[in-house]
């Protein structure tokens, strides 16, 4: 079938009533493009919006200048080559990483466990300091009371 004009509507369909396949090198349409199964290409590009609304799903990367989530990002490994800004990061298992710096305050409802503490200012504790072996200063230590259940020894005044 050839045509010179317009065709306004086309049918493929065989002789056992299913339906046929269209080949083509485009498709151009200024409406909807339709289908009840699968869309299988090489390519998908598009100037506008994608809306899925379902899962989406690769076996390679995803690669983009921004990845925007307004529900919950599961995965197993997430990499960041530079930062990851936002509210809360959370985690139910260990994090690790080289380091950990805030601008506001570290909360644990556990144990802190490291081999040094160091701080630029005071170390305000509210509780008891319990040290298994020596406790020292290099400057001045100024308390309220010393107790001691053994031995105080001191060489100056």
């Amino acid at each position: 079938m050839t045509t010179l004009g317009n065709l306004n509507l086309l049918v493929v369909s065989n002789a056992l009533g299913g339906s046929g396949n269209i080949t083509s090198n485009n498709l151009s349409t200024n409406a909807t493009v339709s289908a009840a199964g699968n869309v299988i290409g090489a390519n998908f590009v598009t100037v506008g919006l994608v809306s899925v609304g379902g899962t989406i799903s690769a076996s390679g990367d995803i690669t983009g200048a921004n990845v925007v989530a307004n529900a919950n990002v599961t995965g197993n490994n997430i990499t960041s080559t530079n930062s990851i800004a936002g509210g809360i990061i959370s985690a139910s298992g260990n994090v690790t990483g080289g380091n950990l710096r805030t601008a506001g305050q570290v909360s644990a409802t556990g144990n802190v466990t490291g081999n040094n503490i160091l701080s630029l200012g005071s170390a305000n504790i509210v509780n008891s300091v319990v040290v298994g072996s020596t406790l020292s200063a290099v400057s001045n230590v100024t308390g309220g009371n010393l107790l001691t259940g053994g031995t105080v020894t001191a060489s100056g005044n």
